[in-house]
């Protein structure tokens, strides 16, 4: 009787630390977000607030009909406090179709990077036959910045006159659209996923520096040069950090009409980040599904004229995601515009301008001002 008395405490023992084990495993796996992935979504169920036929609004506006649904985000509260300066004959390259606009998204304090690019690639504004005009993106200077530098960015813009000044502040996912009455969206999923709870919060600071620089970009490629719907034949949006090869560029655009759907770049194909210590972790309420849409990289990013009304039309009834090129993926995926793959067109960096092979690429990421001049160089040696 007592060695079974024994036995029994030993086994109850054993049963504690087995539970108590058991319940600190749940605790830690769900404090660091791994149980979320239990409560995803299948994206075979895919839909996005605020639910409405994204095709049909954008096939009405796109027939010159208005939308039967208010906007969910509406460009009127977008507006450049400086646009690029225009010729006289923008409207008439924009409505072309050998003109391309190379919008190359920049951080406000790049100004070495900026020259670096006008000294090279962005020199170029015709050649084999394409007119190209290359613009810089950025974002307003704090004003204690401004305060130590003066209005910097101004004189850039009017010495340079290629030069967008969004209104929003130079930060990376920082809080930006200063003074801007925008509606914060949040989407809530409840514990069992059935439903898609939405609640919103007016306040001003809420949105992304380099979010707004995506939204803007296809503003400028939908109204180049401040002419109703003057749409560009082909865009590149693009870091101010990458190479680019213009002819190949223009030989990869040449196999494509601006009638197109076309979206390409370095494709993903990836699933959301549930760990908490990840830099770009996502909680189920902020995105329940298992999976993203195919999406295009944003440091490159190739649009056609279809692409880009389509896009801007869209992007008036689909609500915002923290992630500008998961959230252009979204768009795509609501309008059946498949992402295109382009392996010259790299997302990663090459470790010496020594490496690059320029029969074939098209841009590369990771460019210093000084690798940028050297790799330019070595562009020119190869084409001499």
């Amino acid at each position: 009787m007592l060695f079974g008395t024994r036995a029994w405490r030993r086994y109850n023992r054993y049963i504690k630390a087995f539970i108590t084990l058991l319940i600190s495993t749940v605790v830690v796996l769900w404090y660091i977000g791994m149980l979320d992935h239990l409560r995803e979504r299948p994206f075979a169920h895919f839909k996005w607030p605020p639910f409405v036929n994204v095709r049909y609004q954008v096939a009405l506006e796109e027939a010159g009909l208005q939308a039967t649904r208010l906007y969910e985000n509406d460009w009127a509260y977008i507006q450049p406090k400086t646009l690029p300066k225009c010729s006289g004959n923008s409207k008439e390259l924009a409505q072309s179709k050998n003109f391309i606009l190379i919008i190359v998204k920049s951080s406000a304090q790049n100004l070495d990077h900026r020259n670096a690019i006008r000294s090279t690639w962005g020199a170029i504004n015709e050649t084999m036959g394409y007119r190209i005009r290359t613009v810089f993106l950025v974002a307003m200077l704090d004003s204690e910045y401004q305060r130590k530098m003066g209005d910097v960015l101004s004189k850039e813009a009017n010495y340079y006159g290629d030069l967008l000044i969004g209104d929003f502040l130079d930060a990376y996912r920082n809080n930006t659209l200063k003074a801007r009455p925008f509606i914060v969206q949040h989407v809530i999923a409840d514990s069992f996923l059935n439903q898609i709870v939405i609640y919103r919060i007016p306040c001003c600071n809420v949105f992304f520096s380099i979010f707004f620089q995506f939204l803007t970009a296809v503003q400028l490629a939908f109204t180049y040069c401040s002419h109703a719907q003057s749409i560009v034949p082909f865009a590149v949006l693009i870091d101010d950090d990458y190479f680019l090869s213009i002819e190949n560029l223009i030989i990869e655009i040449r196999r494509h009409s601006s009638n197109d759907h076309l979206y390409m770049g370095w494709r993903f194909d990836t699933r959301p980040f549930r760990l908490r210590f990840f830099k770009h972790a996502l909680s189920i309420a902020a995105y329940p599904y298992d999976r993203f849409p195919p999406y295009i990289t944003a440091g490159a990013v190739l649009l056609s004229r279809r692409t880009i009304r389509q896009f801007y039309y869209a992007i008036q009834h689909i609500r915002l995601f923290n992630f500008d090129d998961i959230y252009a993926g979204i768009v795509a995926h609501l309008m059946r515009i498949t992402p295109q793959h382009n392996s010259r067109m790299l997302f990663w960096g090459i470790d010496s301008p020594v490496e690059m092979s320029f029969n074939d690429l098209i841009c590369a990421h990771g460019f210093t001002p000084a690798r940028l001049h050297e790799a330019y160089r070595r562009l020119k040696l190869h084409k001499s």
